[in-house]
């Protein structure tokens, strides 16, 4: 992977690799270097999160997912074959999305995404909630 940061401490990769959390599946704190690659099916269920002195680059490949948020990473790549299911607010500084993210139905809310650079040829999938009493005029 090419994740773009300089001095990298750990390169981190998860191999057809499930992990679970009802909080962060990872988590970057006091000046955290990494790159981390999940592919060949890896699926990730919990919050990606880095405290503002940490840099950390994520990669979804060959079928990989992500369900969850995302706040604070230097990058995400997804590649296209895999996806991100995102259910929450998320911010991050640079998205290269050459497959899928899916906003959650939100019922109960909108879900923001907030990016300083996006690039890549994937899909936003969008979801939208009418209620049972709206009529058209």
């Amino acid at each position: 992977m090419t994740s773009g940061i300089n001095g990298i401490v750990s390169d981190i990769t998860l191999d057809n690799t499930q992990v679970n959390s009802s909080g962060n599946v990872l988590q970057g704190n006091s000046n955290a270097l990494a790159a981390v690659t999940a592919c060949h099916g890896s699926v990730l269920t919990g919050n990606v999160r880095t405290d503002t002195t940490s840099r950390i680059a994520l990669a979804l490949n060959s079928g990989s997912s992500l369900a969850g948020t995302v706040t604070g990473l230097d990058s995400f790549s997804i590649d296209g074959s895999s996806r991100w299911l995102l259910n929450g607010d998320s911010s991050l500084n640079q998205l290269n999305n050459n497959g899928t993210v899916t906003f959650s139905d939100a019922p109960s809310g909108f879900k923001t995404l907030a990016l300083s650079t996006l690039s890549g040829n994937g899909g936003f999938v969008m979801n939208k909630y009418c209620c049972a009493e709206c009529r058209s005029y």
